[in-house]
């Protein structure tokens, strides 16, 4: 509130006073420097079933004569892949401990889009997607007027899904975000039925949200290095190692849809320590989950091209993710980033410094400092 805004509220409750025969009321001091109304975002983005993306993907018939018309895996307006693997209808909202951060939830459009409104603009606060599904419910691809040129399985039941990407909102606007969905074709019914295997008993996706049983699913995917932010998504491969401080740990694997024991119907099939060759994984929580952070690590064994070539640019690089569990079912996007010398080489004297790290403020990336390092 401005001062000149501060002296017309006096002046105006001085005169109401006086035609009235009251002595005027006592302002509180303000402060003129302080804004009326706080700050807010909009955070922008699309909602998609990425195991649905990756089915569109690997299935996707290619023209022998033009195999550079095939679609590539963009995460990008037009794609069709993207467009057939859109969720039209869910509720997403921006979640802190759990907490809804904006007063009215977003509904997704036809392509998958969403804007969310009014989140409380800040510089540190470290926001996650949300994405439920009403009781309506949710359709895969509802913008395309046609089917997909890949057989899609039947509709499957889809669940709440938490994005373990942290956004801080410090700016106006927070475009590009990426949050996802998952149903129980793809890791959640893999998971159902490798456990079920274990447990000698029927366990169903449903049960696997039953906090009375299980502290949830944790679904990481990790992605070679992209060139363009978190938008290019080629998945790892098996030579990517995973740990994790609790929980059990399953790799997810894929293959064309050929009735498998315990293969979905979008052919993902799950099992207890075993690598992935498309680098996905889940952690199932105990049902009483520690209180400390999830922490899933990665390490890559990699050193060559699927040709037997060298690759330069491993072992990747591969961030962990350390995350509050989440009710339900939460999935983590892990981009590597590449290994080997940085562009350019070394420095040429060893007083050079190599070029600061990009300002993804743009995009609500945290921008967290590097750590010191070791012994000091």
């Amino acid at each position: 509130m401005r001062a000149s805004t501060v002296f017309s509220s006096v002046m105006l409750s001085a005169a109401l006073s006086g035609c009235l025969g009251q002595e005027p009321p006592v302002v509180p001091p303000s402060n003129p420097y302080v804004d009326a109304t706080p700050r807010t975002s909009t955070v922008s983005g699309f909602v998609h079933d990425p195991e649905a993306f990756w089915y569109l993907m690997a299935n996707w018939p290619m023209d022998p004569e033009h195999p550079e018309m095939a679609p590539g895996p963009l995460l990008l307006e037009g794609s069709p892949i993207l467009s057939y693997s859109s969720i039209t209808g869910a509720h997403v909202n921006l979640v802190d401990h759990g907490v809804p951060a904006a007063p009215t939830s977003a509904v997704t459009t036809q392509r998958g889009g969403f804007n969310v409104y009014g989140v409380p603009a800040s510089e540190s606060t470290e926001y996650l997607m949300r994405s439920e599904v009403p009781a309506s419910g949710v359709t895969l691809g509802a913008e395309m007027h046609e089917p997909p040129p890949v057989p899609m399985p039947a509709a499957a039941k889809y669940y709440p899904t938490t994005t373990l990407r942290p956004i801080v909102a410090s700016g106006p606007f927070c475009n590009l975000q990426v949050a996802t969905m998952v149903s129980d074709a793809g890791a959640l019914g893999a998971l159902a039925f490798a456990i079920s295997d274990e447990q000698g008993r029927t366990v169903t996706p449903d049960d696997l949200m039953d906090p009375n049983q299980f502290g949830g699913v944790v679904l990481t995917w990790v992605y070679a290095p992209s060139e363009f932010l978190d938008l290019i998504v080629v998945p790892a491969d098996h030579q990517v190692a995973v740990e994790t401080n609790y929980g059990t740990l399953y790799g997810i694997d894929w293959a064309p849809s050929m009735g498998i024991p315990g293969q979905t119907e979008l052919g993902y099939m799950a099992g207890r320590g075993a690598p992935s060759y498309v680098g996905y994984y889940a952690v199932v929580l105990p049902r009483d989950v520690p209180p400390e952070p999830l922490i899933v690590s990665f390490s890559d064994t990699g050193s060559t091209y699927p040709d037997g070539s060298p690759d330069p640019t491993r072992p990747w690089s591969i961030p962990p993710v350390i995350a509050e569990p989440q009710p339900g079912v939460s999935m983590a996007r892990v981009h590597a980033f590449p290994g080997g010398e940085p562009p350019g080489g070394p420095p040429e004297d060893a007083y050079d410094e190599f070029p600061p790290e990009p300002d993804m403020s743009w995009v609500c990336m945290p921008m967290h400092p590097p750590e010191p390092p070791p012994g000091e």
